[in-house]
């Protein structure tokens, strides 16, 4: 494996809050994108996101990773947050437990496993697929913006306190019922809990190919990295509250520098 480019920024420009995290190892690259808590419980002063991906890089920077299979992988991941909440003093709820979406590339088997929200591109073809349900309270909360905004709200008002957001709140938390269940809108996440095997996207590799693993936090991801910044630029620039062109559950707030942290990593097999 060859590294041509790499890059990693929070949303916050703090690497103490980013929630995204990447593994380069002898036979594993991996891109870990930590989920945005809807709760208030804290793991080690952390966020569950933040928490999350700091347990799933030291796991898969360890010299094991790499040869477990995808399920055993996966699921050696939920265990590793699973028992990371069990030492938790407040007991938490499974709604609280930390959670992460993550894409690796391994070496020994030659394949992308896919589980969550990261997305790839092969030889310049991408393979990113948003949630149905994501796609439900995107469109949600753009209404009610949208609604604030005829209703006399200004675009700075509505950065400095996201109602439509809050709209959606109690929805985001219910939807993790979905997790990992093979039901309507359900979805994968790491989480703890077992995984769901029909969720897994494998793609095969072959020597020579060029690849980019990356989060979400890339709305249109390109081929390479200068390409994949100035498209989230412009992106940002025309739709900063992600409202309109680029419909999400959540915009730039206050002095953040995007509306969701981002990880990306080009290499050559």
């Amino acid at each position: 494996m060859k590294i041509i480019e790499t890059f990693l920024l929070g949303k916050q420009n703090n690497p103490l809050t980013c929630e995204d995290g990447l593994v380069i190892g002898k036979e594993l690259i991996a891109v870990i994108d930590g989920v945005t808590s809807s709760g208030k419980v804290m793991y080690d002063g952390k966020k569950g996101g933040c928490y999350a991906k700091d347990l799933l890089v030291e796991f898969l920077a360890g010299d094991d990773a790499a040869g477990l299979p995808k399920e055993e992988l996966l699921n050696e991941l939920n265990r590793v947050i699973r028992e990371a909440v069990r030492k938790h003093p407040q007991n938490p709820v499974s709604f609280e437990y930390p959670r992460a979406n993550v894409i690796i590339y391994n070496n020994i088997y030659h394949e992308i496993w896919k589980y969550g929200d990261c997305q790839c591109s092969i030889n310049g073809e991408v393979f990113s697929q948003e949630k149905e349900i994501d796609t439900i309270h995107g469109k949600l909360r753009a209404v009610w913006l949208e609604t604030e905004l005829l209703l006399g709200k200004s675009m700075e008002e509505i950065r400095a306190n996201d109602v439509g957001r809050k709209f959606i709140q109690d929805s985001l938390v219910r939807q993790r019922l979905l997790e990992n269940r093979k039901v309507p809108m359900g979805f994968p996440v790491i989480n703890g809990t077992e995984i769901e095997s029909s969720f897994i996207q494998t793609f095969a590799v072959k020597e020579g190919d060029e690849i980019v693993l990356a989060t979400d936090g890339y709305p249109d991801l390109k081929g390479t990295l200068a390409e994949s910044e100035n498209a989230l630029a412009g992106i940002l620039e025309a739709d900063p509250l992600c409202f309109r062109t680029n419909i999400s559950t959540k915009g730039i707030q206050g002095n953040d520098i995007s509306y969701d942290d981002r990880c990306y990593c080009r290499f050559v097999v």
